[in-house]
């Protein structure tokens, strides 16, 4: 482990400046770095939207310049449950965009975004980040289907390289529109595809955004290029399948995500070859679990391996809220990977409730990288 200093602004706006250099005040900073981490930590206490994390700030240590910062989170979709529990999408929703603004990621990762509902999920939340964030400029890379796993990019940091952008769009530039085709390929490919549904499933069908989304799970990702050191990166966005026997606390279906991880990682290891990727989102699974090891052997193949960029503590870091009244989660099933990228600031769950409501069932998860 190791300590880097920043800026703390706390919930009432007073602002601790944290000099590194300074030996009168290492103790200071050692409480500053604690008390940051407990505070972005704390599943008990409300937490507003004036926080200003340190995640989101350049780092004068180590060639962190270039750094970015990504965040995945399942904002769980609108059902009649939750709203019949008093926590239904029009109650979380700003919650959600609360959460989010508070840390202004570079790489944003969506789950349970919905294109198909009442509420117009997907619309109500690529609309309202990128008016929330104008000065950032995100631009959306759709998902296709009725649950879209759309990728918001900060357009100041990282140029859309694919998919293509959507004619139409006024208030935000959309993407996804075109056909990848990688040299010495002969394949096409758009920028969504399912994920098996049974392992014995071939991985090789795409997203017809014309056509009404199966029960499928699918996949999107993004081929991005930093504007500054013009280095490519791939971001693929998932959301495994859910299944899982909480009263047995046991996996019922671990040879399902296995073949889906592995579409995936298939998917990007054929594409792109050792162009840097990273994977994110909610996997449903936990670090050990058969799938995710696999992930991180490559499947047998190290040259497609990834890491975990979870920085393992002793402390409560999971991101399955289930909406409990007074807990710190533990389930940690939402995680970020990467290959051939360097981890600048491991990622760790936002545990944050606004006035004692979880904006989801989900705890956000937030990293900073570098290529």
């Amino acid at each position: 482990m190791h300590f880097q200093f920043f800026t703390i602004v706390s919930v009432g706006g007073n602002k601790n400046a944290v000099h590194a250099g300074t030996i009168r005040i290492v103790g200071f900073c050692l409480f500053a770095f604690h008390t940051a981490w407990s505070f972005s930590c704390s599943g008990t206490e409300p937490v507003t939207s004036d926080v200003t994390t340190s995640v989101n700030t350049p780092k004068e240590t180590g060639n962190t310049k270039d750094s970015f910062s990504v965040m995945s989170f399942n904002v769980l979709h609108p059902n009649r449950k939750d709203d019949e529990a008093g926590r239904g999408w029009d109650v979380r929703r700003d919650l959600v965009v609360k959460q989010i603004s508070a840390y202004r990621p570079d790489i944003l990762l969506l789950q349970e975004v919905v294109s198909s509902d009442a509420e117009h999920t997907a619309e109500w939340l690529r609309e309202r980040l990128a008016k929330e964030h104008s000065n950032i400029r995100y631009a959306v890379v759709a998902g296709a289907g009725d649950e879209p796993k759309d990728i918001l990019v900060n357009t100041r940091v990282f140029e859309v390289v694919f998919p293509k952008k959507m004619a139409g769009a006024e208030a935000y530039d959309v993407y996804g529109e075109g056909v990848l085709q990688t040299a010495g390929n002969p394949h096409s490919m758009l920028n969504s595809f399912y994920l098996p549904p049974d392992p014995a499933t071939i991985c090789s069908s795409e997203v017809n955004r014309s056509e009404p989304m199966s029960n499928r799970k699918n996949a999107s990702f993004a081929l991005l290029r930093h504007r500054t050191t013009q280095q490519e990166l791939v971001v693929a966005n998932v959301h495994l399948l859910w299944q899982f026997d909480w009263k047995q606390a046991a996996p019922i279906d671990n040879d399902l995500r296995v073949a889906q991880l592995k579409c995936v990682s298939d998917v990007l290891h054929r594409r792109f070859g050792k162009t840097p990727k990273l994977i994110g989102g909610d996997f449903n699974s936990e670090l050990g679990s058969p799938e995710i090891s696999q992930l991180q052997s490559g499947f047998g193949d190290p040259d497609a391996a990834f890491v975990s960029t979870h920085f393992v503590t002793d402390s409560p870091d999971g991101t399955w809220t289930g909406f409990c009244e007074e807990c710190r989660p533990t389930r940690r099933i939402d995680h970020i990977f990467v290959q051939h990228i360097k981890i600048v600031e491991p990622s760790r769950a936002l545990h944050q409730r606004f006035n004692g409501t979880w904006p989801s069932d989900h705890c956000p998860i937030l990293g900073r990288f570098a290529l």
